[in-house]
């Protein structure tokens, strides 16, 4: 499962800024990119939505897009006139 969220550096321990779903002790592959000086990602998203990045699968992305685009063939574009 792939989840992202910010993160302190500090003593040797990375400290998660964000909820992590994992269980206590879990063991992790973490891949990381500075943030800049100010705090602030690059990448502005509004409330939990940042927490939200990373967590489904691709293949669950694919599902989802599949569904978006089957319920949009069903749209009737006249009914927007």
């Amino acid at each position: 499962m792939k989840q992202a969220t910010p993160a302190i550096y500090e003593n040797g321990v990375f400290r998660p800024l964000g909820k992590v779903d994992l269980e206590e002790n879990s063991r992790v592959e973490l891949s990381f990119e500075s943030a800049p000086e100010n705090g602030t990602s690059e990448n502005k998203f509004p409330g939990e939505i940042q927490n939200l990045i990373g967590t489904m699968s691709e293949e669950e992305g694919r599902e989802m897009m599949d569904a978006i685009e089957e319920a949009f063939e069903r749209v009737d574009l006249d009914e927007w006139k």
